[in-house]
């Protein structure tokens, strides 16, 4: 179940973490409001991939986004 607390929790630790969040499974109307929720709370999240239940997993990062 996504609730406040969860949006609050993600938003949060996308900008202590400074990376961002693919909200995966789910119908893509469920992805878009997930990801909004984040978005509106300060966070940075996007839609990613359909199927299964929703989930959250951290968008990875390229050495190239690194600076390495």
């Amino acid at each position: 179940m996504v609730d406040g607390v969860m949006l609050d929790t993600a938003a949060w630790a996308t900008t202590r973490l400074n990376r961002a969040i693919l909200v995966d499974g789910g119908t893509r109307a469920q992805r878009r409001a997930v990801a909004a929720g984040i978005i509106s709370r300060g966070g940075s999240a996007a839609s990613g991939t359909a199927g299964g239940r929703l989930r959250l997993r951290w968008e990875v990062q390229t050495q190239a986004a690194d600076g390495q």
